[in-house]
């Protein structure tokens, strides 16, 4: 068996397609182009290679009015207008090149930019219209450092002469009092 067979065998079995007889699939039979279209990886095959006339469904996939008809159509809007966009854009670029290659031919092409000086201008505009406002953002900046934590050397004294020893104890107490010593010694006792 082929490898394009094992792949029809592989759809009928789904019932993404019929014909052969043995799947028992009451799906229409794929067409000739669908079946052409097959990809190259069984791993890559999806509903996408069969043409939506041979998908037979049983029900609809979500109700009319559903959050995925919105979500759908909100997709739609929005690939659209990105299209017309990119259109517009290609659009005013052929019309600005014409205008120039219009000027320079009025003016006799004289004194006018050398080759290497047209391309660099033709690609600085094209790069300028399919840069988006995301693309232009600088990376943010690293975060600055924390700052280092207060030492409270003197503070420290004045516990050790008080009697208290433990210097581990008496950072972590000064801390929580944000250095004074009145409010360390109650945290301590």
């Amino acid at each position: 068996m082929s490898e394009r067979e094992k792949r029809l065998a592989a759809l009928e079995r789904r019932g993404l397609c019929g014909g052969g007889g043995s799947g028992g699939s009451t799906a229409p039979a794929a067409p000739a182009s669908v079946a052409s279209e097959v990809p190259a990886s069984p791993a890559a095959v999806s509903l996408a290679a069969v043409a939506p006339a041979a998908v037979a469904p049983t029900a609809p996939v979500s109700p009319p009015g559903s959050y995925m008809d919105q979500v759908n159509t909100l997709l739609s809007s929005q690939v659209q207008a990105r299209r017309q966009s990119q259109e517009d854009d290609a659009a005013m670029a052929a019309r600005v090149a014409q205008e120039a290659e219009a000027a320079e031919a009025a003016a006799g092409g004289g004194g006018g930019a050398s080759d290497d000086e047209q391309a660099m201008l033709e690609a600085a505009i094209a790069a300028s219209l399919t840069t988006g406002p995301a693309e232009v953002l600088a990376p943010p900046s690293a975060p600055p450092a924390p700052p280092a934590p207060p030492d409270f050397t003197e503070q420290k004294e004045m516990l050790r002469g008080m009697g208290f020893t433990d210097d581990v104890a008496n950072q972590v107490a000064l801390e929580g009092a944000g250095g004074d010593v009145q409010r360390a010694l109650e945290l301590l006792l």
